[in-house]
Protein backbone atom coordinates (compact mmCIF):
# COMPACT_ATOMS: atom_id res chain seq x y z
CA UNK A 1 0.00 0.00 0.00
CA UNK A 2 1.56 3.27 -1.25
CA UNK A 3 -0.17 6.76 0.55
CA UNK A 4 1.16 9.10 -2.47
CA UNK A 5 0.95 12.98 -2.20
CA UNK A 6 0.95 14.24 -6.13
CA UNK A 7 1.43 17.17 -8.05
CA UNK A 8 -0.87 18.58 -10.70
CA UNK A 9 -1.96 22.42 -10.75
CA UNK A 10 -3.59 24.83 -8.58
CA UNK A 11 -3.33 28.46 -9.62
CA UNK A 12 -4.55 28.50 -12.93
CA UNK A 13 -5.31 31.63 -15.03
CA UNK A 14 -6.82 33.36 -13.20
CA UNK A 15 -5.16 33.05 -9.95
CA UNK A 16 -1.85 33.21 -11.33
CA UNK A 17 -3.10 37.00 -11.59
CA UNK A 18 -2.40 37.24 -7.54
CA UNK A 19 0.98 34.97 -7.73
CA UNK A 20 2.94 35.83 -10.92
CA UNK A 21 1.93 33.00 -12.68
CA UNK A 22 2.85 30.43 -10.41
CA UNK A 23 0.97 26.93 -10.95
CA UNK A 24 0.83 25.67 -7.43
CA UNK A 25 -1.05 22.90 -6.62
CA UNK A 26 -1.82 23.59 -3.33
CA UNK A 27 -5.46 22.09 -2.63
CA UNK A 28 -5.14 18.52 -3.80
CA UNK A 29 -1.29 18.23 -2.12
CA UNK A 30 -3.02 19.27 0.81
CA UNK A 31 -5.94 17.03 0.80
CA UNK A 32 -4.09 14.38 0.24
CA UNK A 33 -1.95 14.90 3.75
CA UNK A 34 -2.85 14.55 7.22
CA UNK A 35 -3.30 17.60 9.65
CA UNK A 36 -0.19 17.58 10.50
CA UNK A 37 1.81 17.58 7.40
CA UNK A 38 -0.58 20.03 5.50
CA UNK A 39 0.27 22.69 8.78
CA UNK A 40 4.20 22.62 8.14
CA UNK A 41 4.18 22.20 4.18
CA UNK A 42 1.64 24.95 3.62
CA UNK A 43 2.30 27.72 7.05
CA UNK A 44 4.93 29.40 4.76
CA UNK A 45 2.62 30.22 1.80
CA UNK A 46 0.08 31.35 4.65
CA UNK A 47 2.68 33.69 6.33
CA UNK A 48 3.74 35.06 2.23
CA UNK A 49 0.88 35.53 0.86
CA UNK A 50 -0.68 36.98 3.61
CA UNK A 51 2.02 39.52 4.11
CA UNK A 52 1.84 39.95 0.02
CA UNK A 53 -2.06 40.56 0.64
CA UNK A 54 -1.73 43.30 3.29
CA UNK A 55 0.75 45.35 1.75
CA UNK A 56 0.09 48.56 -0.36
CA UNK A 57 -3.11 49.54 1.66
CA UNK A 58 -1.54 52.95 1.62
CA UNK A 59 0.89 55.28 -0.11
CA UNK A 60 -0.24 58.41 1.82
CA UNK A 61 -1.76 59.84 5.25
CA UNK A 62 -3.67 61.89 3.54
CA UNK A 63 -7.56 61.31 3.14
CA UNK A 64 -9.07 62.39 -0.27
CA UNK A 65 -11.12 65.03 -0.54
CA UNK A 66 -15.32 64.33 -0.44
CA UNK A 67 -15.64 61.77 -3.29
CA UNK A 68 -12.38 62.22 -4.56
CA UNK A 69 -11.24 58.79 -5.33
CA UNK A 70 -7.97 56.83 -6.92
CA UNK A 71 -7.69 53.39 -8.33
CA UNK A 72 -4.54 51.58 -8.03
CA UNK A 73 -2.58 48.49 -9.48
CA UNK A 74 -0.43 46.88 -6.08
CA UNK A 75 2.76 44.00 -7.21
CA UNK A 76 3.67 42.93 -3.81
CA UNK A 77 6.81 41.31 -3.84
CA UNK A 78 7.79 38.70 -0.52
CA UNK A 79 11.16 36.80 -0.63
CA UNK A 80 11.20 33.46 1.75
CA UNK A 81 13.52 32.92 4.77
CA UNK A 82 15.16 30.03 4.65
CA UNK A 83 14.16 28.66 7.21
CA UNK A 84 10.51 28.02 5.69
CA UNK A 85 12.00 26.02 2.72
CA UNK A 86 11.62 22.95 5.11
CA UNK A 87 9.59 21.20 7.42
CA UNK A 88 9.62 17.93 9.78
CA UNK A 89 7.68 14.95 7.61
CA UNK A 90 5.22 13.93 10.30
CA UNK A 91 4.53 9.92 10.58
CA UNK A 92 0.80 8.83 12.34
CA UNK A 93 0.30 6.56 14.70
CA UNK A 94 -0.36 3.22 13.44
CA UNK A 95 -2.63 0.76 14.37
CA UNK A 96 -1.57 -2.98 15.18
CA UNK A 97 -0.84 -5.31 12.53
CA UNK A 98 -3.06 -8.02 12.53
CA UNK A 99 -0.93 -11.45 11.31
CA UNK A 100 -1.42 -14.80 11.73
CA UNK A 101 1.35 -17.17 13.15
CA UNK A 102 2.27 -20.33 11.25
CA UNK A 103 4.86 -21.72 13.62
CA UNK A 104 2.14 -22.20 16.67
CA UNK A 105 -1.39 -21.36 14.76
CA UNK A 106 -2.59 -18.16 16.79
CA UNK A 107 -3.55 -14.59 15.20
CA UNK A 108 -1.62 -11.91 17.12
CA UNK A 109 -1.42 -8.22 16.73
CA UNK A 110 2.03 -6.65 16.38
CA UNK A 111 2.50 -3.53 17.98
CA UNK A 112 4.93 -0.93 15.80
CA UNK A 113 6.65 2.17 17.02
CA UNK A 114 6.42 4.98 13.91
CA UNK A 115 9.13 6.68 15.18
CA UNK A 116 11.86 3.55 15.19
CA UNK A 117 10.01 2.31 11.99
CA UNK A 118 10.88 5.12 9.86
CA UNK A 119 13.90 7.06 9.22
CA UNK A 120 14.88 9.28 12.13
CA UNK A 121 15.59 11.81 8.89
CA UNK A 122 12.21 13.66 7.83
CA UNK A 123 13.29 17.30 6.30
CA UNK A 124 10.99 17.25 3.63
CA UNK A 125 10.37 20.40 1.52
CA UNK A 126 7.68 22.78 2.09
CA UNK A 127 5.56 24.68 -1.01
CA UNK A 128 8.66 26.38 -1.42
CA UNK A 129 11.49 24.22 -1.26
CA UNK A 130 13.04 22.12 -3.59
CA UNK A 131 11.36 19.83 -6.09
CA UNK A 132 12.87 16.72 -4.31
CA UNK A 133 10.45 14.31 -3.62
CA UNK A 134 10.95 12.26 -0.39
CA UNK A 135 9.83 8.70 0.41
CA UNK A 136 9.76 7.29 4.19
CA UNK A 137 9.63 3.81 4.06
CA UNK A 138 9.59 1.02 6.92
CA UNK A 139 12.54 -0.74 8.36
CA UNK A 140 12.06 -4.37 8.01
CA UNK A 141 15.24 -4.73 10.56
CA UNK A 142 12.73 -3.08 12.85
CA UNK A 143 9.79 -5.41 12.31
CA UNK A 144 11.70 -8.52 12.77
CA UNK A 145 13.29 -6.92 16.21
CA UNK A 146 9.43 -6.53 17.40
CA UNK A 147 8.47 -9.84 16.24
CA UNK A 148 11.29 -11.43 18.19
CA UNK A 149 10.57 -8.97 21.53
CA UNK A 150 6.66 -9.13 21.35
CA UNK A 151 6.30 -13.11 20.63
CA UNK A 152 9.52 -14.61 21.80
CA UNK A 153 9.93 -15.50 18.12
CA UNK A 154 13.56 -16.58 16.72
CA UNK A 155 15.02 -14.75 14.10
CA UNK A 156 14.19 -17.21 11.30
CA UNK A 157 10.46 -17.13 12.29
CA UNK A 158 10.55 -13.14 12.79
CA UNK A 159 12.35 -12.77 9.27
CA UNK A 160 9.56 -15.08 7.28
CA UNK A 161 6.55 -13.79 8.88
CA UNK A 162 8.03 -9.84 8.24
CA UNK A 163 7.63 -10.43 4.78
CA UNK A 164 4.31 -10.68 4.59
CA UNK A 165 3.76 -8.24 7.59
CA UNK A 166 5.98 -5.63 5.60
CA UNK A 167 3.06 -5.43 2.99
CA UNK A 168 0.50 -3.87 5.22
CA UNK A 169 2.66 -0.88 6.35
CA UNK A 170 2.25 2.14 4.40
CA UNK A 171 4.92 3.72 3.10
CA UNK A 172 4.78 7.63 2.81
CA UNK A 173 5.17 10.04 0.28
CA UNK A 174 5.40 13.59 0.08
CA UNK A 175 5.69 15.87 -2.87
CA UNK A 176 8.54 18.25 -3.14
CA UNK A 177 8.11 21.50 -2.96
CA UNK A 178 8.31 24.24 -6.20
CA UNK A 179 11.46 25.56 -5.95
CA UNK A 180 11.23 29.26 -5.85
CA UNK A 181 12.28 31.81 -3.25
CA UNK A 182 9.78 34.71 -3.55
CA UNK A 183 5.81 35.20 -3.16
CA UNK A 184 3.52 38.02 -4.72
CA UNK A 185 0.23 39.58 -5.11
CA UNK A 186 -0.68 42.16 -7.72
CA UNK A 187 -4.01 43.60 -6.51
CA UNK A 188 -5.92 45.90 -7.78
CA UNK A 189 -8.19 48.65 -5.30
CA UNK A 190 -9.94 51.30 -5.06
CA UNK A 191 -10.18 54.50 -2.47
CA UNK A 192 -12.65 56.71 -2.21
CA UNK A 193 -12.87 60.22 0.33
CA UNK A 194 -15.76 60.71 2.43
CA UNK A 195 -16.10 63.47 5.01
CA UNK A 196 -14.72 64.00 8.82
CA UNK A 197 -11.53 63.23 6.91
CA UNK A 198 -12.78 59.45 6.38
CA UNK A 199 -11.16 57.44 3.25
CA UNK A 200 -12.79 53.77 2.39
CA UNK A 201 -10.76 51.41 0.30
CA UNK A 202 -12.33 48.17 -2.01
CA UNK A 203 -10.30 45.45 -3.20
CA UNK A 204 -12.28 42.57 -5.19
CA UNK A 205 -11.79 39.13 -7.44
CA UNK A 206 -15.40 38.06 -8.54
CA UNK A 207 -16.39 34.18 -7.54
CA UNK A 208 -14.44 32.43 -10.30
CA UNK A 209 -14.64 28.29 -11.01
CA UNK A 210 -11.60 26.57 -11.97
CA UNK A 211 -11.40 23.54 -12.68
CA UNK A 212 -10.22 20.60 -9.70
CA UNK A 213 -10.31 24.04 -7.29
CA UNK A 214 -14.15 25.12 -7.25
CA UNK A 215 -14.71 28.74 -6.71
CA UNK A 216 -12.35 30.86 -6.04
CA UNK A 217 -12.81 34.71 -4.62
CA UNK A 218 -11.42 37.71 -2.97
CA UNK A 219 -12.65 40.82 -1.21
CA UNK A 220 -11.10 43.32 0.78
CA UNK A 221 -11.76 46.19 2.55
CA UNK A 222 -10.66 49.02 4.90
CA UNK A 223 -10.53 52.72 5.73
CA UNK A 224 -8.81 55.57 7.76
CA UNK A 225 -9.14 58.71 9.24
CA UNK A 226 -6.81 61.51 9.58
CA UNK A 227 -5.90 62.62 12.79
CA UNK A 228 -4.77 66.09 12.07
CA UNK A 229 -7.82 66.92 12.79
CA UNK A 230 -7.55 66.29 16.47
CA UNK A 231 -4.67 68.27 16.97
CA UNK A 232 -5.44 71.71 18.53
CA UNK A 233 -3.85 74.49 16.78
CA UNK A 234 -2.77 72.22 14.13
CA UNK A 235 -1.78 75.30 11.42
CA UNK A 236 -0.22 72.58 8.77
CA UNK A 237 3.23 72.29 9.31
CA UNK A 238 3.35 69.16 11.09
CA UNK A 239 3.35 65.83 8.84
CA UNK A 240 -0.03 64.25 8.22
CA UNK A 241 -1.21 61.52 10.45
CA UNK A 242 -3.51 58.69 10.09
CA UNK A 243 -5.18 55.61 11.59
CA UNK A 244 -5.93 52.90 9.30
CA UNK A 245 -8.06 49.05 9.22
CA UNK A 246 -8.10 47.01 6.40
CA UNK A 247 -9.19 43.73 5.93
CA UNK A 248 -8.47 40.84 2.93
CA UNK A 249 -10.30 37.50 2.33
CA UNK A 250 -9.76 34.92 -0.19
CA UNK A 251 -11.47 31.74 -0.50
CA UNK A 252 -10.44 28.32 -2.55
CA UNK A 253 -12.70 26.29 -3.37
CA UNK A 254 -14.54 24.46 -0.11
CA UNK A 255 -11.00 23.61 1.11
CA UNK A 256 -9.27 27.09 2.28
CA UNK A 257 -10.84 30.10 3.77
CA UNK A 258 -8.03 32.86 4.04
CA UNK A 259 -8.33 36.15 6.74
CA UNK A 260 -6.08 38.95 6.62
CA UNK A 261 -6.06 42.20 8.80
CA UNK A 262 -3.87 45.14 8.26
CA UNK A 263 -4.17 47.91 11.26
CA UNK A 264 -1.36 50.73 11.14
CA UNK A 265 -0.76 54.11 11.99
CA UNK A 266 0.54 56.19 8.86
CA UNK A 267 2.50 59.26 8.55
CA UNK A 268 3.44 60.92 5.15
CA UNK A 269 4.56 64.24 4.35
CA UNK A 270 4.58 66.04 0.77
CA UNK A 271 8.14 67.37 -0.53
CA UNK A 272 6.47 69.16 -4.23
CA UNK A 273 5.90 66.41 -6.15
CA UNK A 274 7.11 63.84 -3.54
CA UNK A 275 5.46 62.35 -1.26
CA UNK A 276 7.83 60.02 1.92
CA UNK A 277 5.53 57.75 3.90
CA UNK A 278 5.81 55.14 6.35
CA UNK A 279 3.98 53.56 9.65
CA UNK A 280 3.75 50.99 12.17
CA UNK A 281 1.49 47.80 11.49
CA UNK A 282 -0.29 45.04 13.20
CA UNK A 283 -1.41 41.95 11.22
CA UNK A 284 -2.40 38.63 11.02
CA UNK A 285 -2.69 35.84 8.63
CA UNK A 286 -5.12 32.72 8.91
CA UNK A 287 -6.79 29.67 7.58
CA UNK A 288 -9.33 27.26 8.03
CA UNK A 289 -9.11 24.28 6.12
CA UNK A 290 -11.54 21.68 6.07
CA UNK A 291 -11.57 18.54 3.47
CA UNK A 292 -11.43 14.42 3.39
CA UNK A 293 -8.10 12.64 3.93
CA UNK A 294 -7.68 9.69 2.52
CA UNK A 295 -5.35 7.28 4.73
CA UNK A 296 -5.51 4.01 3.06
CA UNK A 297 -6.17 0.68 3.86
CA UNK A 298 -4.38 0.82 7.44
CA UNK A 299 -5.32 4.20 8.58
CA UNK A 300 -8.54 5.43 6.64
CA UNK A 301 -11.13 7.56 5.70
CA UNK A 302 -10.25 11.09 8.13
CA UNK A 303 -12.12 13.99 8.39
CA UNK A 304 -9.64 16.82 8.44
CA UNK A 305 -10.27 20.26 10.32
CA UNK A 306 -8.71 22.73 11.32
CA UNK A 307 -7.46 26.67 11.44
CA UNK A 308 -3.89 27.93 11.31
CA UNK A 309 -2.40 31.27 12.08
CA UNK A 310 0.52 32.87 9.96
CA UNK A 311 3.86 33.95 11.11
CA UNK A 312 3.38 37.63 10.24
CA UNK A 313 2.46 39.70 13.19
CA UNK A 314 3.62 43.36 12.70
CA UNK A 315 5.82 45.35 10.19
CA UNK A 316 7.55 48.93 9.64
CA UNK A 317 6.72 50.32 6.53
CA UNK A 318 9.08 53.36 4.78
CA UNK A 319 8.31 54.51 1.38
CA UNK A 320 8.31 57.24 -1.35
CA UNK A 321 5.73 58.76 -3.58
CA UNK A 322 5.84 60.59 -7.04
CA UNK A 323 2.94 62.20 -8.21
CA UNK A 324 2.41 63.65 -11.82
CA UNK A 325 -0.41 64.99 -12.80
CA UNK A 326 -3.59 62.54 -12.06
CA UNK A 327 -1.11 59.83 -12.17
CA UNK A 328 1.02 58.54 -9.22
CA UNK A 329 4.27 55.74 -9.04
CA UNK A 330 5.06 54.80 -4.83
CA UNK A 331 7.38 51.89 -3.87
CA UNK A 332 8.04 50.84 -0.33
CA UNK A 333 9.78 48.50 1.90
CA UNK A 334 8.01 46.79 5.02
CA UNK A 335 9.97 45.14 7.35
CA UNK A 336 8.69 42.95 9.44
CA UNK A 337 8.41 38.72 10.60
CA UNK A 338 8.26 38.59 6.74
CA UNK A 339 9.67 41.26 4.41
CA UNK A 340 7.66 42.59 1.89
CA UNK A 341 8.21 44.91 -1.08
CA UNK A 342 5.37 46.80 -2.73
CA UNK A 343 5.62 48.71 -6.04
CA UNK A 344 2.20 50.45 -6.73
CA UNK A 345 0.29 53.00 -9.84
CA UNK A 346 -2.35 54.76 -9.22
CA UNK A 347 -5.09 56.95 -11.04
CA UNK A 348 -5.70 59.73 -8.59
CA UNK A 349 -8.27 62.14 -8.54
CA UNK A 350 -8.50 63.97 -5.04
Amino acid sequence: MLIRFKRQVLFTIILSLFTFGYSIDLLSNIQNMGEKNARGYALPFVSSFGTALNSGTYYSASTHKFLGFDITANLAYVPIPDGDMTFQFFIPTLEPIAFYNPFDGYNYNLQLNSDELYPSDRTASTIFGTNEEKTFSPNQDYVIEALEDQFLLSYAEAQILSENIMGEIPTFEMVGGFDFSTMGAVMPQISVGLPLDIDVMARMMPKTNIDKVGEVSMIGFGGKIGLNQFIPFNIGLLPRISFGYYMTNMDFGDVISMKNTMTNLQISKKLLFLTVYGGYGMESSSVDVEYTWDGGDLLGTVPIKFSMDGKNESRITAGVRMKLLFFSLQGEYNMGDYDAYNLGVSFTFR
